[in-house]
């Protein structure tokens, strides 16, 4: 059958070389292909990660915005407390302040009368 193709009995080898040359070099193309396949399949998933990791830092930003809102308010609310708290205790001490007031004032008039009295005694006397 060599013959019938022109080769000589020592060209078997080379034929043989050739043959799993081709044969390897198929091999090396499938490997090559399934992991140039897996390589693009795992490039869509990081981007996809990436993605997704975008979005959650998004997220993360939006609720640390929330957050600091969350103290803001708090923080307002314990003033607002403490306001509340500071504004009662002056409406207390100014209505004692004005219950001295009322007193002090009915304790003048209770004096001018009596020192009304006491003058118009003296005036009195001092005309007899």
């Amino acid at each position: 059958m060599l013959n019938a193709i022109e080769l000589t009995s020592g060209g078997s080898s080379t034929v043989h070389i050739y043959t799993q040359t081709i044969h390897r070099t198929t091999q090396l193309t499938t490997i090559t292909t399934q992991l140039t396949t897996r390589t693009i399949q795992l490039t869509t998933i990081i981007s996809q990660l990436t993605t997704r990791t975008t979005q959650l830092t998004t997220r993360t930003t939006q609720l640390t915005r929330k957050t600091k809102l969350t103290t803001r308010t708090t923080q307002l609310t314990t003033r607002t407390t403490k306001l509340t708290t500071r504004t009662t205790k002056l409406t207390t001490r100014t209505t004692k302040l004005t219950t001295r007031t009322k007193q002090l004032t009915t304790r003048t008039t209770q004096l001018t009368t009596f020192l009304k009295g006491q003058l118009i005694s003296s005036v009195e006397r001092w005309n007899e």
